[in-house]
């Protein structure tokens, strides 16, 4: 990874123990040999070296929320060795794109882009029909995931008078966090939360379990005219069926910021759906993003030196 040099001197600041080298790189092959083999510790994205580079590598600090790419690589079988994520920095601006979306989509706006390309300033009776706006309060908002990041959008969208309910794993564990007046479901009740959402909103994380998650069995349960927004990981939404689901019109829209293949080549027809909003995988940035990072990794790193526990540690076991 890449951080100004304030930033990396702050972090070093968690021990006078700790000596911290900042070396650019895509791929462990890139990085020098002497360096990953006096690493004990590792702060990167997509460099996962093996055992034999590493020998001494005791924990990976991980510059996503999601652990689903390390899983293909020989790290996840390292049992000695600690991965941990940025869980907790991205759900403000990822329930902020969200409603964003939501907005978008209740406000017409793919519609006024249309507009704008023809140049044709519409009647008023052609406004009315093509611009009257959504009703958001009392409307219903399905979150798929209902995690940390979950919670976070449903207290945003609360804050619209949209009816939400969460669906996850354990639906009946109680958070700290808990939003008021969201009910809460399992994986279970998903197809029948799926029949009565106006808004679906897919933020699991990326495992074996949740691949493929919806589709188009899943996708046939959904409300007509609804809309469907997917912020989790490639592969969990099935393309085809989404497609396909808009094209019956059990779907009026989708927004999407993961796919099944990225970069999205371009050749997909993705690109050229006009009831799709398509962005680049980018609804966990944050503007705040190498403040709350650095603390993060400051924090832990204290941790880790103190020998007491890390905050955010990957359970293999779950894939998160």
């Amino acid at each position: 990874m890449t951080f100004p040099p304030e930033w990396l001197a702050e972090v070093a600041t968690a021990s006078d123990r700790v000596a911290l080298e900042q070396i650019p790189a895509e791929s462990a092959a890139e990085l020098p040999a002497d360096a990953l083999a006096a690493a004990e510790v590792l702060y990167t994205g997509s460099a996962f070296p093996t055992a034999e580079q590493a020998p001494r590598l005791r924990w990976v600090q991980l510059d996503t929320s999601g652990a689903d790419h390390v899983r293909r690589s020989p790290l996840w079988a390292r049992d000695e060795v600690t991965v941990t994520s940025l869980a907790g920095v991205s759900p403000r601006p990822m329930a902020e794109y969200v409603m964003a979306m939501v907005l978008g989509f209740a406000h017409r706006l793919p519609r006024a882009a249309r507009t704008r390309a023809e140049r044709a300033w519409p009647s008023g009776a052609e406004r009315w029909e093509r611009y009257g706006p959504l009703h958001l309060p009392g409307s219903r908002m399905a979150i798929v995931g209902y995690g940390r990041l979950g919670r976070g959008i449903a207290r945003a969208a609360r804050a619209f008078g949209i009816d939400v309910v969460g669906v996850r794993r354990d639906g009946g564990r109680v958070y700290a966090d808990e939003v008021p007046g969201v009910a809460s479901v399992t994986v279970a009740q998903l197809d029948e939360a799926l029949g009565s959402a106006d808004w679906i909103v897919v933020c699991v994380p990326g495992t074996p379990e949740t691949r493929g998650l919806v589709d188009a069995a899943r996708l046939a349960c959904v409300k007509p005219g609804a809309h469907l927004i997917d912020v989790s990981r490639g592969g969990v939404v099935e393309q085809a069926a989404l497609l396909a689901a808009l094209d019956d019109g059990r779907l009026a829209g989708a927004a999407l910021d993961v796919f099944e293949d990225e970069p999205l080549p371009a050749s997909s027809p993705l690109w050229d759906d006009e009831r799709i909003v398509l962005t680049p995988h980018i609804s966990g940035l944050a503007s705040d993003y190498a403040e709350s990072v650095g603390a993060l990794f400051k924090d832990n790193l204290a941790r880790y030196v103190a020998g007491e526990p890390l905050r955010n540690v990957i359970d293999r076991g779950l894939g998160y």
